[in-house]
């Protein structure tokens, strides 16, 4: 006699909402907002919006205004089609920040000119993937993207253009990769003189694959027109094997490239800039690492590499600029980036596990060796930082998140003659270890309603 076929029962899908607000008032003045909406489930189309704010009167005493605020509105939306998905989006980013770290005192409520910067960047976005299963066809995703970035009150203006594209295809059991990638950066200011940056650029990788092996071999170009072209050449290899199961796998690789340096990119590193300051592409010749990862359990992996790495044009910070007559009042924390070729030697580990839902834990530890060429040390860069962060989950009813940061000691440049004279002439400043020390909590009444509280740099450091 036949048997009826078993019907397996699919899992539920969770319940999706429209919009999700959250605000908070804490020390300091201190508010906070996000607020999302998006579309719900659907097979063609999706879309959303995303508002993020935070803002602080600062609460530093003894000195100037030093509050600072970020507002940042992300508009999306994609569209599905047969074998393609279109995409496209807008990005509106503000930041301002006070300089407040003047080298003399100053009575309260003095209005100081220009302790204001505000960044005001417009950044729109396009972009079409291919999903193509046939393993004969072409597969492509082509990305272009366009920012203007005013910085206030100043007359500098940045405005890029760039266009990101990948091919891939495979040749038997073989998969290669072709990227070509067009990156313009142009900036109009009274006090810079930069004619406008082009960087293009192409990189080839193909992908081979074993039973327990995988390998990626290929290299990198870039093309670089300023006053001048230029032409750049990287490696680009990586392989790696499967001992035991995923318990044990060991790999090693050799890399490098160019990265493009706007007054965007630094002033995400570091909001206190100079506006006139100068922008230098960073080229890694070489970067040669092996490691091993794997997992020690079924909730407990590890990652520990190890290499050496020779950068040219590595992006340092300085404020070290100190006007004629030091008895008038100048910004003491505001910097500008300097450039040298530093050769890098770096360790780090990671340890993760992970008990779904209820535990989530992360441990990072990183140790670089910096050697400089012309600078006598790598300012402001630490050589060792870690990081710890945990999060649990009780029963989806109350979550805490905790994160422990710990940066060592770190030289600042400065023309302070009783400073520790590092080389002739030179001076520097050696800066304590910081640890930083967050922890959050949040309680949920409903699956729609929660509180929470969050704690943040809890030492003062």
């Amino acid at each position: 006699d036949t048997i009826e076929a078993v019907k397996i029962k699919g899992e539920p899908l969770n319940t999706l909402y429209r919009a999700y607000v959250k605000a908070g008032l804490g020390s300091f003045l201190n508010n906070y907002g996000e607020l999302h909406i998006n579309s719900l489930r659907s097979r063609d189309l999706q879309w959303g919006m995303d508002v993020h704010h935070l803002g602080s009167n600062g609460g530093i005493t003894d000195a100037p205004d030093s509050f600072f605020s970020k507002q940042n509105v992300d508009l999306y939306g994609k569209k599905m089609l047969k074998r393609q998905a279109i995409n496209a989006g807008f990005i509106f980013d503000r930041e301002q920040i006070n300089k407040y770290g003047l080298n003399v005192n100053v009575p309260e409520n003095t209005e100081i000119p220009g302790i204001k910067q505000t960044y005001e960047m417009y950044q729109g976005k396009a972009g079409i993937r291919s999903f193509i299963a046939d393993s004969n066809e072409l597969n492509y995703i082509v990305k272009f993207k366009y920012h203007h970035l005013a910085v206030k009150p100043h007359s500098t203006k940045e405005s890029n253009f760039l266009m990101q594209s990948q091919f891939s295809k495979y040749f038997g059991t073989e998969k290669g990769y072709l990227f070509f990638d067009v990156d313009y950066n142009g900036v109009n200011a009274d006090t810079v003189s930069y004619t406008g940056n082009l960087l293009i650029k192409p990189s080839i990788n193909i992908e081979f694959k074993g039973e327990k092996w995988h390998l990626n071999a290929g290299f990198k170009m870039a093309l670089e027109d300023e006053e001048k072209t230029r032409f750049f050449f990287f490696p680009k290899a990586e392989f790696k094997y499967n001992v035991v199961g995923n318990l044990i796998v060991p790999y090693l690789g050799v890399t490098g490239g160019a990265e493009r340096n706007s007054f965007n990119t630094l002033r995400q590193k570091n909001p206190f800039l100079y506006e006139y300051s100068q922008l230098k592409t960073t080229r890694t010749a070489y970067d040669v690492y092996l490691g091993v990862r794997g997992l020690m359990s079924s909730n407990l992996s590890y990652n520990i590499s190890g290499g050496y790495k020779a950068v040219k044009d590595m992006v340092l910070f300085t404020s070290d600029i100190t006007p004629l007559n030091a008895s008038t009042p100048y910004y003491e924390n505001v910097y500008q980036p300097i450039y040298d070729t530093v050769n890098v030697a770096h360790i780090s580990a990671q340890v993760g596990y992970q008990r779904s839902p209820k535990w989530d834990v992360m441990w990072r530890i990183n140790y670089n060796l910096y050697e400089t060429q012309r600078e006598v040390k790598a300012w402001n860069l630490p050589g060792l930082t870690s990081d710890l962060t945990i999060n649990y989950n009780l029963q989806d009813k109350i979550l805490v998140r905790s994160s422990i940061t710990y940066l060592n000691s770190k030289y600042v440049k400065t023309s302070d003659t009783s400073a520790e004279e590092l080389a002739f002439g030179v001076y520097g400043r050696k800066v304590d270890p910081i640890i930083d020390f967050n922890i959050g909590l949040e309680y949920r009444f409903t699956k729609r309603v929660s509180t929470f509280l969050d704690m943040n740099n809890i030492l003062s450091q």
